[in-house]
């Protein structure tokens, strides 16, 4: 008689072991996953609100040296918009959103 007919209990123990023990590194890499995921959506955010706050510095900077020179004024609130979109649409969908409710939804996320 061989060892597998007198222990098949024993080796289907171990193969539910080996399955469970499998499923657990599955289950663990996909939440590392999704935390890689979350940090990398975080990562960008910062990035563009770091970029807004560079150019609304520039555009005072302009403003303060130039007066009132609305043409590079206005040419910097469009770059500001668009960063903020970006910014925005790290989190939601923006493409439907018109400019001043992307201003309010990039104010809300707390900037």
């Amino acid at each position: 008689m061989s060892w597998l007919r007198r222990h098949w209990r024993l080796a289907l123990a171990f193969l539910a072991v080996g399955l469970g023990c499998i499923l657990l590194v599955i289950l663990y890499i996909m939440r590392k996953q999704k935390e890689a995921k979350e940090l990398a959506a975080q990562l960008a955010f910062t990035v563009s609100t770091a970029k807004v706050a560079g150019l609304e510095d520039d555009k005072k900077q302009i403003d303060h040296a130039l007066g009132q020179n609305s043409a590079k004024a206005k040419a910097l609130e469009a770059k500001i918009l668009i960063v903020k979109r970006e910014a925005v649409a790290v989190r939601t969908d923006v493409e439907e959103m018109t400019d001043d409710q992307v201003v309010a939804a990039f104010k809300a996320l707390g900037f």
